[in-house]
């Protein structure tokens, strides 16, 4: 189904090894429908904990390596003062220059 008609897919694991998988999966079956595997984002749903940036970090490192392309992040409230901030300067603007193309 995702392989014909979708534009995305978010993926439900916990470990990048069966992201992987996964996405081989999607890949083969768009492959065989003609459609290109690199037109289909590929989304993963990360948990945050406020008082573990880095884990964050790292966690979403290795499914950018299993090939997300798309990171969705979740803190639970309540809030801490400043996260939003903190998750931009700690954790997406490091990953961004880490895989900046070029």
């Amino acid at each position: 189904m995702v392989a014909h008609h979708a534009d995305s897919r978010d993926c439900i694991t916990d470990s990048p090894e069966e992201y992987r998988h996964k996405s081989a999966v999607l890949d083969s079956h768009s492959t065989v429908i003609g459609r290109d595997p690199a037109t289909i984002e590929r989304s993963k749903h990360v948990f945050v904990d406020p008082t573990d940036l880095l884990a964050a970090r790292s966690e979403m490192r290795s499914f950018i390596e299993a090939g997300t392309t798309h990171l969705i992040l979740h803190v639970s409230a309540p809030y801490p003062v400043g996260i939003m901030q903190r998750l931009v300067e700690e954790v997406a603007e490091p990953l961004r220059r880490e895989y900046a193309p070029g």
